[in-house]
């Protein structure tokens, strides 16, 4: 994963497709660097016997550039022997047209399963089902299973309608929505065949240690929460 320097989304890095002489050279000065950054961690990966390569992350404004990806993927297979996967934006799966040439189609999974906070269990659940009616069309056209690459929901009211959000500071703790978020993705994909499993977002590198701690906080982390709790059940 990358992140810019000046604190934007890595989705919206993007180029003029030509130069003012009709040339790509502004994609293959990027994607030139890019490819030796990711054949870094390829070796890395090989070494250590990674099991699975992530080469991008939620690079939505670089999607459209086919040959650069179908040309950095085969430099990289060249290196790494693992499967490799890719981690469109939710939303974006059915656009990225060289998802054939990946073993396994990533995708952050924000996505909205409610109008407004409190919603129930049962309305997240019906939410959830059209998205995996139309991931499983995807998978099966494909031939390639899905992996929720990122998802999560923090525990603040409201965020089951953006659980993308960490922005919204001002949203009162309400770790029953967090736990519902969780409840219901669970119940959806957990057993499909076509569906490969969840990375969950996220559990912090420094981390409150008291359920006193846990009341106040309204990040992703579910630690000493009660969508923990949810895992544990689904999990053990």
């Amino acid at each position: 994963m990358i992140n810019s320097d000046d604190g934007y989304w890595r989705a919206l890095i993007d180029f003029p497709d030509e130069d003012m002489h009709g040339n790509d050279r502004y994609w293959g000065e990027w994607f030139s660097s890019y490819t030796s950054f990711m054949l870094h961690y390829a070796e890395i990966a090989q070494d250590t016997g990674c099991g699975m390569l992530c080469i991008g992350c939620e690079m939505s404004g670089t999607e459209r550039k086919e040959e650069h990806w179908r040309k950095l993927i085969a430099k990289v297979r060249a290196v790494y022997k693992g499967l490799i996967t890719y981690n469109t934006n939710h939303g974006n799966e059915e656009s990225v047209e060289w998802f054939d040439s990946v073993d396994i189609i990533g995708t952050s999974a924000y996505y909205p399963v409610a109008e407004e906070g409190g919603e129930s269990l049962e309305n997240m659940i019906s939410a959830w089902r059209p998205i995996s009616e139309r991931l499983e069309i995807i998978s099966k056209r494909l031939n390639k299973k899905i992996l929720f690459a990122e998802i999560g929901c923090r525990s603040a009211l409201g965020c089951a309608a953006m659980p993308w959000d960490f922005g919204h500071t001002e949203f009162p703790q309400d770790e029953d929505e967090q736990a519902r978020f969780y409840e219901s993705a669970l119940t959806v994909f957990a057993e499909k065949d076509w569906f490969m499993g969840f990375f969950w977002w996220d559990w912090g590198t420094k981390i409150y240690d008291t359920k006193e701690k846990a009341n106040q906080d309204t990040g992703f982390n579910i630690h000493l929460k009660k969508a923990e709790k949810v895992v544990k059940r689904w999990y053990v």
